[in-house]
């Protein structure tokens, strides 16, 4: 029966022989997630006797390629699917990965703000982005909550060991700022004394490109509650608060984020709620955007804004609500001198008051609105 995989053997009847057939359509990126204006390294995957490639990117430039392994820019904010289709000569296969790409704004968000999860329903959002190595992650729930009924947390019934999963924030516009202080509230409870979680906080000044901890919460110290073996639930009091102080200038830019990480160890489950990221802005107000007119003021569905450009600019017109948190940014690339009119939808917003803010240069114009 030896004889049945020897090279003689298999000679004979041509399994030894090399496969020929055009198989799988497959790639990978240097990267998934960028700001405005990065680039990304796409590597071809794709196997047997592949002789062509035809690559398909929504929302780069290039759109679309020909090269084995292409590079690409993004210059426009959003979730991007990227497609290949590799051939034999004789035949083709296709692979799309869809939301492959993500592309944040190079400037996000402007803080202070505060997350408090009451009004995500899943992640990843447009402000919070997971990973994870397995396939426990951070997900949105109403099992516990530090304050009111929602919280982020991993689900460790099947105990997690040797793996970090972070929950990562989307850029966050700390120009011109003079102090910021991140804090955030987690419970989590060991089974044992030889459990080795922890969890890390990590800055980042680049978009994300590297990163830099500033805060280590040991096994030794990261539990909350009393060890326990069953599902933990945590209570009112198994509520810790962290504050992470050493947000230094090099952090004051743009393209901040930030990540927090918990990494297993074989721990009960672990939960986060009210983020803050507490800062101080001196933003100058733009000297050349003048006679801004935000109208109907109440409105219910169309908010218009009229102002004046005195030069030529790029515009971003951003919307918050009233704890800071970013609803709508919309870029206007090239926008010439004089008067412009846009409009931001409202109609799905719950009714109160906002903050619209026109961006450009580095300075703001803030008002308010009211939403009926």
């Amino acid at each position: 029966r030896n004889n049945i995989w020897k090279a003689a053997n298999l000679a004979a009847v041509g399994a030894d022989a090399p496969a020929t057939d055009l198989c799988k359509a497959d790639f990978n990126a240097d990267k998934y997630e960028i700001c405005v204006g990065s680039s990304i390294e796409f590597e071809d995957l794709s196997f047997n006797n592949v002789s062509g490639w035809s690559w398909t990117f929504p929302g780069g430039t290039p759109s679309t390629s020909t090269n084995q392994n292409p590079t690409v820019v993004y210059n426009s904010p959003g979730n991007y699917d990227v497609t290949l289709e590799v051939t034999d000569g004789s035949g083709t296969v296709t692979a799309t990965k869809t939301a492959y790409i993500l592309v944040m704004p190079s400037t996000g968000r402007t803080a202070p703000f505060s997350e408090g999860f009451e009004s995500i329903w899943s992640l990843p959002d447009p402000e919070w982005l997971v990973d994870n190595q397995f396939g426990q992650q951070w997900e949105v729930g109403n099992v516990a909550a530090a304050s009111g009924s929602r919280s982020v947390w991993i689900d460790n019934s099947v105990p997690n060991s040797a793996t970090d999963d972070s929950f990562i924030s989307n850029t966050i516009n700390l120009e011109n700022a003079t102090s910021a202080i991140l804090t955030f509230k987690y419970a989590f409870a060991r089974r044992s004394a030889s459990n080795t979680d922890k969890l890390e906080v990590w800055a980042s000044a680049n978009c994300g490109q590297s990163w830099a901890l500033r805060k280590n919460i040991s096994s030794a110290v990261v539990g909350t509650a009393p060890e326990q073996n069953g599902n933990f639930i945590p209570t009112a009091s198994e509520w810790q608060e962290v504050t992470v102080t050493n947000i230094n200038s090099t952090y004051w830019n743009s393209k901040f984020r930030f990540k927090i990480v918990y990494v297993g160890g074989g721990g009960n489950n672990i939960y986060l709620d009210d983020i803050n990221l507490d800062a101080v802005i001196n933003v100058p107000e733009v000297d050349w955007v003048k006679d801004v007119n935000i109208y109907p003021n109440p409105t219910q569905d169309l908010a218009n804004i009229e102002f004046n450009l005195l030069k030529s600019t790029d515009i971003r017109v951003e919307l918050y609500d009233m704890v800071g948190k970013l609803l709508i940014s919309d870029t206007h690339l090239g926008r010439s001198e004089g008067m412009h009119r846009l409009n931001i939808d409202v109609s799905e917003l719950t009714s109160g008051l906002y903050t619209i803010k026109i961006v450009a240069d580095g300075a703001q114009i803030s008002r308010k609105i009211m939403v009926n």
